[in-house]
């Protein structure tokens, strides 16, 4: 059995940039008592693979065209993204949540709701989709169907990788 068939990951976010792909799980309550949320990030420059991994409605966003001087400048100085707070709404450091408006002064310590955070970089030219059943549905009107996940991973080869202190690890090759 391979190590994808153990976990199903589910996305509510994904992503990709100059620097790869990324996404956010919905936050979910442990058995702690506390909720957690988790993400992934890698160096693959597609995104296709984890298309099928997006809940419906789930969105996500194709930083690629956006111009590299922006890109740098949002992520080092915009706000991060909360996929819990209420729409509209910033979080500022040491600051309660509180309302908030498209054009707002916010830092790269701020986190904003997703709404807020989307309008943001679609402003810059980012793509935006969301899942609608076996397609994605981009803000420019292009419906993109979900390959199969055989079809999705063919281009990816993975290989297996111990390290010296018996640590095992697959690793991803991207195929062009």
């Amino acid at each position: 059995m391979s190590d994808r068939n153990k976990y199903k990951p589910e996305y509510c976010y994904l992503g990709i940039a100059l620097s790869g792909t990324y996404g956010t799980s919905p936050t979910v309550k442990s058995k702690c008592g506390g909720s957690s949320k988790s993400s992934m990030s890698g160096m693959i420059s597609k995104l296709y693979p984890y298309l099928g991994d997006l809940l419906e409605g789930g969105i996500v966003v194709d930083k690629r065209s956006v111009p590299e001087k922006d890109i740098i400048h949002e992520v080092y100085s915009g706000p991060m993204m909360d996929i819990d707070l209420p729409s509209r709404t910033k979080s500022q450091i040491f600051a309660e949540p509180a309302p908030s408006e498209p054009g707002d002064k916010l830092g790269g310590l701020d986190t904003v709701s997703m709404d807020l955070y989307l309008m943001r970089w679609e402003k810059l030219g980012a793509r935006i989709g969301y899942r609608l059943g076996n397609t994605i549905v981009w803000n420019d009107g292009e419906i993109l169907p979900i390959p199969e996940e055989s079809e999705r991973w063919k281009q990816l080869r993975l290989f297996p990788l111990t390290l010296n202190n018996g640590s095992s690890y697959t690793v991803r090759v991207e195929y062009p």
